[in-house]
């Protein structure tokens, strides 16, 4: 647990689904990473999002194949949403096992 300090926090399942519902994404390499970028609709900003995997046990997996960035929302006690793609898609609601280790991506 990292207190990320004002203003930054951590986003929610809501804006994990306005990003997907607002913008336009693609997988791509960026600097030898692969990873998924969103492109605005609105204004053309984008942000990248690598398919950093994730963390089970001691263990690495999926990386350079998917990404699952944790949201702020709680879907049950055990249970959290998170963002998940791969090169076929997007889940901006997913929900899996809070015990699982999940990328961070904070917001302001």
């Amino acid at each position: 647990r990292h207190n990320m300090g004002a203003p930054c926090r951590m986003p929610t399942v809501g804006e994990f689904q306005e990003l997907n519902a607002q913008c336009d994404s693609e997988w791509t390499d960026e600097d030898g990473v692969a990873g998924r970028r969103f492109t605005s609709r609105i204004n053309g900003n984008s942000i990248f999002f690598p398919a950093s995997g994730l963390r089970y046990g001691t263990g690495l997996h999926g990386r350079g194949t998917y990404g699952s960035y944790w949201s702020a929302s709680l879907y049950s006690q055990t249970l959290g949403y998170h963002l998940h793609f791969r090169s076929t898609g997007v889940d901006p609601a997913y929900n899996y096992s809070r015990f699982y280790g999940f990328s961070v991506r904070a917001v302001q």
